[in-house]
């Protein structure tokens, strides 16, 4: 119930905090802004960031050749721009093509604090027909090739029967890792690549207890901003397509190399690097157990620092360089494809893992939600485009005639 007193009274005056001024005031501060700048450039993921760099340089020389302004641009100057880019007579751009120069376009604009010159009804109106341009004369889909079961398990045995010398050894440990787990959990080669060893645990925190291996993801593309948890089951058959006997070896290969190089600090980099090899050595050759066996029982987890990354390049001798290298995402697709293709399994690239067990799962009858669970996606339309036999399976349907 209002005051009778103060019924009807209007208020002339407002706390100073809250006093609209004629003029903004910022203090200079260059490194709190550096920071500020920091995050900024923390929110969108990597691979997302080379791309739109990739995709504004095309946009920039374009607008060099023709005399046009980039930025801030208009909006008749990108619709231009993105006609002669799907116009183009040597390498045209496709619909995928064509959402990321806009997209890259928009991002500049968006960080430069200048309007979006992609967002209006006639671009769009431009941008729709560009499309069914496209989808008319017939897109050639350059996606990659599923390596389902059949390519995982002939790319592990090449991997195994072709390491000879030391270094192809400790390769083909770390190689197939990064195989098995890629595809097992359906997981994009930028997250692969920035896992620590920490990021994987053993638990049992299921009704049936059952042990399970639970990945820790942070920052992918999809989940930025939000960790997210994977669980996946102990291999059911042998060992030698066992998920966690492959990460078991390869992580036995970095405990032993990063507690000699901890051992030897101190010393010069020769000594160091002859105390990793004389450790790394003991442990291929010591090492006799049939392959077929399992053996990721016990806690095989504990044997390697939290903090380490789990994947890393090599030297030239073959030992995983320092826990703080990992490996890039170019190495990681460089490794499927080499591997698939002494496989004799052309063609393969890094989203080969992920759309091969998308497809695996459809085929064992999977659905969509099920498939998504394990690839991440959370959209419908997304999971299904890694069905790379998904136009096939009309084929499989019994009509009745």
């Amino acid at each position: 119930m209002s005051h009778p007193a103060r019924a009807g009274r209007k208020r002339t005056h407002w706390p100073a905090a809250l006093r609209v001024v004629q003029e903004v005031v910022e203090p200079d501060d260059d490194e709190l802004d550096a920071r500020v700048a920091a995050y900024a450039e923390a929110a969108d993921a990597d691979n997302t960031v080379r791309t739109y760099l990739w995709a504004w340089n095309r946009f920039t020389d374009w607008c060099q050749t023709h005399g046009a302004t980039a930025l801030p641009a208009s909006s008749k100057v990108v619709d231009r721009f993105l006609v002669t880019a799907v116009e183009d007579p040597v390498s045209p751009a496709g619909k995928s093509s064509l959402e990321v120069l806009r997209a890259a376009i928009a991002w500049q604009h968006d960080m430069a604090g200048l309007p979006d010159p992609t967002d209006n009804a006639k671009s769009r109106k431009v941008r729709e027909g560009l499309r069914k341009a496209i989808v008319k004369k017939g897109e050639t889909l350059t996606q990659a090739p599923a390596a389902t079961l059949d390519h995982i398990e002939a790319m592990v045995e090449t991997a195994r029967a072709d390491a000879h010398t030391l270094r192809q050894q400790v390769s083909a440990r770390r190689d197939i890792a990064l195989i098995l787990l890629g595809y097992d959990f359906g997981r994009r080669g930028d997250e692969l690549v920035r896992l620590q060893i920490g990021d994987l645990t053993v638990v049992q925190d299921n009704p049936e207890g059952k042990p399970l291996l639970r990945m820790r993801l942070r920052g992918g593309k999809t989940h930025q901003t939000d960790t997210v948890y994977m669980h996946r089951p102990r291999g059911s058959r042998d060992g030698r397509t066992c998920t966690w006997c492959a990460l078991a070896r390869w992580i036995a290969v970095l405990a032993v190399a990063d507690d000699a190089a901890a051992g030897a600090r101190g010393h010069d980099a020769e000594a160091v690097t002859a105390a990793v090899s004389i450790a790394v050595q003991r442990l291929i050759l010591t090492d006799t157990r049939d392959v077929r066996e399992h053996c990721c029982q016990g806690d095989w987890l504990a044997r390697a620092r939290s903090r380490a990354s789990l994947f890393r390049p090599l030297s030239n001798g073959g030992f995983p360089h320092a826990p703080d290298r990992p490996l890039s995402v170019r190495s990681f697709r460089s490794i499927i494809t080499s591997r698939g293709r002494a496989a004799d399994r052309d063609g393969l690239k890094g989203h080969s893992l992920r759309a091969g067990v998308a497809t695996e799962l459809f085929d064992r009858g999977a659905t969509v939600e099920q498939v998504m669970a394990i690839t991440g996606h959370r959209n419908p339309a997304s999971a299904l485009r890694y069905d790379r036999r998904r136009n096939q399976r009309s084929a499989e349907l019994e009509t009745g005639l």
